[in-house]
Parts: structure tokens; C-alpha cells; sequence
């Protein structure tokens, strides 16, 4: 996964582009990307001011799949509460946030 943001501003938006990765010679594949606004961690301290599911998106393609992102802020001299968030549920299934690579 690729992230990669404009430091400008204090909380821009993010893209996060994911990537197959395949074994052996064939390269990577482009499964889609995705702009993240921070703001709502800006707005929420302290919180998880990001936590849910993205659509992929890709040029000419409708249908790419999802991308479970999730953002907590500690502000500098503040207490860190380290809430653990709340699972989430979609169309087809509970997310449990246990289970999901953290990076």
C-alpha cells in the first residue's frame, strides 16, 4: 500500500494506493486508490476520526473492491486514551478489527 500526502497543510488529504503483489517476475497489479480526508481527526482528537471502509476506485472500472482505513490523532501534550474502535459492518459482512493487518 502506497500513501502519500501534500505537507502543506496541517491535515491534508491523503491517497492510499493499493497493489496486488505477485510472486516471481509479473509485476505488481493496480487494484485502485482512494483520497482519505484527515479533517475528522483534526476535528475529534483523541478519537478514531477514521474508521471504515473505502471503495477503490480506477479509471474505467466500476467495481475494484474496498479498503479498511483507519486513523487516530494524539494531539502533542495531550493524554493518550487508546480506545480500541468499534467494529464495523457492511453489505456483506461484520469487519472484525482484530483481525485486520495494521500498518
Amino acid at each position: 500500500m502506497d500513501v502519500k500526502y501534500n505537507k502543506e497543510g496541517e491535515f491534508p488529504p491523503v491517497e492510499v494506493t493499493a497493489m496486488d503483489w505477485d510472486f516471481g517476475p509479473n509485476p505488481d497489479d493496480l487494484l485502485g486508490s482512494v483520497i482519505v480526508d484527515l479533517n475528522s481527526c483534526k476535528n475529534k482528537p483523541n478519537t478514531w476520526g477514521v474508521n471504515k471502509l473505502f471503495k477503490l476506485k480506477r479509471k474505467k472500472e466500476e467495481k475494484c473492491g474496498e479498503v479498511y482505513i483507519q486513523c487516530y490523532w494524539v494531539p502533542k501534550g495531550t493524554k493518550d486514551e487508546n480506545r480500541a474502535p468499534l467494529d464495523i459492518e457492511n453489505d456483506n459482512a461484520r469487519i472484525d478489527i482484530s483481525n485486520t493487518m495494521k500498518g
